[in-house]
């Protein structure tokens, strides 16, 4: 299911999301929802082109794909060092 960064509140299946909050919908619910509401997350499909993705993406996809909990508090340089030493490893 596609992922969307919600922009404004909204309550989907009895939770209530924030902005900034992630949430998975089908593109039928998305729609429903609204465009101002949502924002779609293109996650990528691999790890090559992580300098496009924010620092809340990366912070996500370290502790997905690679098992590694980065500090929200680092620098984005710092996300990217860490996540390219463990692809190293």
């Amino acid at each position: 299911m596609p992922k969307y960064r919600v922009k404004t509140p909204v309550r989907h299946d009895g939770d209530d999301f924030g902005p900034g909050d992630t949430i998975e919908l089908t593109q039928k619910q998305a729609e429903a929802v609204g465009a101002d509401t949502l924002e779609p997350i293109n996650e990528p499909k691999g790890t090559d082109d992580l300098t496009k993705l924010t620092k809340v993406d990366l912070v996500a996809l370290a502790a997905k794909q690679f098992g590694l909990q980065l500090d929200p508090a680092s620098t984005k340089d710092d996300m990217l060092a860490a996540i390219a030493a463990k692809k190293a490893q």
